[in-house]
């Protein structure tokens, strides 16, 4: 009995180490974003630079965000992907406090990206370690979206506006060790007294039991050392 406490309350003091490890790197939080776009269809790696973005703090939504302007061959380029039905690519290189570059890659389509003015929402979701596991865009229209662009003028058009949303994942359960801790010591007066329960351990102990579990498995999941699709 004295060995499962003890493991019990290991894993407790681990709870609490995580917690303040992720607490010190909320605090610490400062990230870096360059914004490349890709306006030729035809070149999967010509990407030229748009602007920036800088998060001074991630608990306070604290953002700016710099961008260029298109010039005229630029928007000609843009209009012809419109027109042509393909993609515009943004590719996001997020660097760290401590100096660590992941790149991420998104798109959607030309087209929609000129009927909504060059208005998008940049959305960069982040896991419990407030480290970056994806940055994505869409167009924002408020008149809706289509995929015919060949009758659409795009005159004063040269400006992106826009809108950047953080995205943190939820936290998972914590288990209740100190209740858990507490049921032992009465099954152990229960037994002192003569007093028994014939039910499984697992029967007893499965509501402490499963979101430890839940919570080992999705720390594995979102370990940022383990984020295949990301590159570095």
């Amino acid at each position: 009995m004295s060995s499962i406490k003890f493991i019990w309350s290991l894993i407790a003091s681990v709870f609490i180490l995580i917690s303040s490890i992720s607490s010190q790197s909320a605090f610490d939080s400062h990230l870096s974003i360059q914004l490349y776009h890709s306006l030729d269809a035809h070149d999967v790696n010509g990407f030229t630079s748009r602007g920036n973005i800088t998060i001074i703090s991630i608990n306070s939504a604290d953002i700016v965000v710099n961008q260029k302007e298109l010039n005229i061959k630029e928007l000609d380029v843009l209009k012809k992907l419109a027109k042509d039905k393909k993609l515009y690519r943004l590719k996001t290189d997020v660097v760290g406090s401590d100096g660590v570059k992941t790149t991420f890659l998104s798109s959607l389509k030309a087209c929609h990206l000129l009927q909504s003015a060059l208005h998008d929402f940049i959305t960069i979701n982040f896991d419990h370690n407030n480290a970056v596991l994806g940055v994505n865009i869409r167009a924002v229209s408020l008149d809706g979206t289509s995929d015919d662009c060949d009758s659409l003028a795009f005159d004063n058009i040269n400006e992106f506006s826009t809108v950047v949303n953080l995205k943190n994942i939820e936290a998972a359960p914590i288990p209740d060790t100190q209740s858990f801790i507490q049921k032992l010591e009465r099954e152990k007066e229960m037994r002192e007294k003569g007093e028994t329960d014939n039910r499984s351990f697992i029967q007893k102990y499965w509501m402490y039991i499963v979101p430890a579990v839940i919570l080992l498995l999705v720390s594995g999941v979102t370990n940022p050392e383990a984020q295949a699709g990301a590159a570095r």
